[in-house]
């Protein structure tokens, strides 16, 4: 499925944009319907604050006041886990077009790593997906272990799911905040408490979805420790995930999921077991 750029909705909200007060302009645009072409777009609860941004390669709501992505979505085809696109000669960059945004002062010896929700592995198809993945809006402060161990991890083994015959993946990803007194840098960019990743795939006998749920921590368990349903995505984020879809199959498809579906080994335990992550510690 090509990438696409939505122009009624740049259209809507540009005239929501002049419409609203400055204080109104602040608040996310839910602009439906959507299409199935945008079914990896959440549905956010009321209230929620962002801005969308459609990228080449990814669509994005960004929280001015967290200078972090609410969420990052986009689609992951097989063709798509290929390219040529290098991230050698790319660098880390604040949006030019937006007014408020992180810069790379703020992540500074800071202790953490810019870490990317629409990974530079899987923008590698076209450069323009490439440079606007390295954009600050699209950037976490995350733990260096996390970033470079589960995270990691699952942005591999999401190319490898991708490459199956059956099709592409929707993918939609982002911090969990649960409280935003952690902060960085002069212009006090939020660092997350954890991290999640929805991932749905349309298959021969129908759609299969898994979820995960990461501390912003170092963690030497077994990767399949943080693999969840997508309802429990939702019930951390109060994000509706691929809302889009029929209710029936969402009803079913995000309340259950199966290890075997995804190459992962059933653990003992899972971080839903994890008292202090339940309540949000770090």
């Amino acid at each position: 499925m090509k990438k696409r750029v939505v122009w009624s909705i740049f259209i809507l909200l540009a005239f929501l944009s002049s419409a609203c007060k400055s204080s109104q302009k602040e608040a996310y645009v839910q602009v439906a319907p959507f299409d199935e072409s945008l079914m990896e777009l959440p549905k956010l609860t009321v209230g929620t604050k962002g801005e969308f941004i459609s990228y080449c390669g990814f669509n994005l709501s960004y929280n001015k006041e967290w200078l972090i992505p609410n969420w990052v979505a986009y689609e992951l085809t097989k063709e798509e886990t290929q390219g040529t696109a290098s991230r050698k000669k790319q660098h880390f960059q604040a949006d030019p077009n937006l007014d408020r945004c992180a810069e790379n002062s703020d992540y500074s010896r800071s202790g953490y790593s810019r870490g990317h929700l629409a990974p530079a592995g899987d923008m590698k198809w076209d450069s323009c997906a490439m440079t606007n993945c390295f954009y600050l809006t699209n950037i976490c402060p995350q733990d260096k272990d996390m970033n470079a161990g589960c995270w990691q991890t699952l942005e591999e083994k999401c190319r490898v799911w991708a490459r199956r015959p059956e099709g592409s993946l929707l993918i939609v990803c982002g911090p969990l905040v649960r409280d935003t007194e952690k902060r960085i840098g002069r212009k006090g960019v939020v660092v997350p408490n954890g991290f999640f990743k929805a991932v749905l795939q349309k298959r021969e006998m129908g759609y299969v979805g898994i979820g995960f749920l990461f501390p912003n921590k170092e963690s030497h368990l077994p990767f399949s420790y943080y693999a969840v349903s997508i309802d429990d995505v939702e019930r951390f984020t109060g994000f509706d995930l691929f809302h889009n879809l029929p209710d029936s199959i969402e009803d079913s498809v995000e309340a259950k999921f199966d290890y075997k579906d995804w190459g992962l080994i059933e653990p003992e335990t899972t971080i839903l077991e994890d008292a202090n992550f339940l309540k949000g510690e770090q």
